[in-house]
């Protein structure tokens, strides 16, 4: 009983992210060049492929949301800016706060950690670049407008297209990425 209750816990995908990490933090200095530049190359993989699907991801999804508001969709939408707007403003006053008044108060301190320098460095196999078609903020504003102007005017063969955008992407991220990672 007490085994498949143990099993279940280590199917979790949290607990072998950590497992992981915990091993190759442990046994890192053991562990072959070899594996470790492969291991750097795959996440650096990884890392291209998120990058390039991210904007996607944002825009397909904010237009899906915004496009399936119907009758207080526009309340809702002015409402979420006057919060983030305000959270905004008030985290560049704590900023504000913090850099003229408690940074001063720490310069006087002026202790610096000795660098060390690592014998290995460790380079991946290869890079992959992936190209990057267009930056979040425009992903997030294309969602958001095409969102809120399929909400007032319908376009259905349109939101077919935002639909198998975020499907395809979505297949990426539940079919290749996550189970990668």
């Amino acid at each position: 009983m007490n085994f498949r209750r143990l099993k279940k816990v280590f199917k979790e995908p949290f607990v072998r992210i950590v497992l992981t990490l915990a091993f190759c933090f442990s046994f890192y200095a053991i562990l072959p060049e070899s594996f470790l530049r492969g291991a750097l190359t795959l996440s650096l993989i990884l890392k291209g492929l998120l990058l390039f699907f991210i904007p996607f991801l944002i825009f397909s999804g904010t237009a899906m949301a915004f496009a399936s508001l119907k009758n207080n969709g526009l309340w809702f939408i002015v409402t979420m800016m006057g919060i983030i707007i305000t959270s905004n403003f008030l985290n560049l006053m704590f900023s504000g706060v913090v850099a003229c008044y408690l940074l001063p108060q720490l310069a006087h301190l002026d202790h610096q950690a000795p660098l060390t320098v690592s014998e290995m460095v460790i380079n991946p196999y290869f890079y992959c670049n992936f190209p990057k078609i267009f930056p979040n903020a425009w992903a997030l504003v294309l969602g958001i407008s095409s969102g809120i102007l399929s909400t007032f005017f319908g376009m259905p063969k349109y939101m077919k297209f935002v639909q198998q955008v975020h499907r395809l992407t979505m297949g990426f991220m539940l079919k290749v990425f996550i189970p990668t990672l």
